[in-house]
């Protein structure tokens, strides 16, 4: 318990200690009017969850809250468990569930399960070189497996007009 005197006017309260979060509040004061402060219950220090993905850019939702993309560090309340989610598009969704100490740091590292699809590439002339996302992927005719998302096709071949165009594969259904 502690009493003090404060001049007359509005004060800001803090209250500290240490693995505990700061408690405050505003009190206004008037000349000659004892008051007191009761049952100020702290709050045990936030808990530091850094996480990262592979391929790193993956939403996270802590509890139904979105709170950023991978690599990301976040505070979340202590010594209680939080279920995480993790999407990214292209890859399976993920979900983990942690718990982090009073004023510590857990680092989490989760490998996203990619989901694809086959693009059959079939080019009139056959030895055309492919670039996939600026990657040669090299001569055409060619089958690759690529994960879900947008991708930039480029079919080039020396004294031709570069075929350019996006493609996406769609899982369980190959294209040509």
């Amino acid at each position: 318990p502690l009493k003090i005197e404060l001049p007359e006017g509005n004060h800001q309260v803090q209250i500290n200690a240490e693995g505990y979060k700061t408690w405050q509040t505003q009190l206004a004061v008037e000349p000659n009017q004892a008051q007191s402060i009761k049952d100020i219950r702290l709050q045990a220090a936030d808990g530091i969850l850094a996480l990262q993905t592979q391929p790193s850019g993956a939403n996270i939702t802590i509890d139904e809250k979105f709170v950023g993309k991978t690599p990301l560090k976040v505070k979340i309340s202590a010594n209680s468990e939080h279920e995480i989610r993790i999407s990214k598009a292209g890859y399976e969704n993920a979900t983990r569930r942690v718990q982090v100490a009073t004023g510590k740091t857990k680092k989490m590292s989760v490998d996203l399960k990619p989901i694809k699809g086959v693009i059959r590439f079939a080019v009139e002339p056959a030895d055309a070189q492919l670039v996939l996302d600026g990657k040669n992927k090299g001569k055409v005719p060619l089958e690759l497996e690529l994960v879900a998302v947008s991708h930039q096709v480029e079919i080039i071949k020396k004294g031709y007009k570069p075929y350019r165009t996006r493609i996406t594969p769609r899982p369980g259904f190959p294209q040509e």
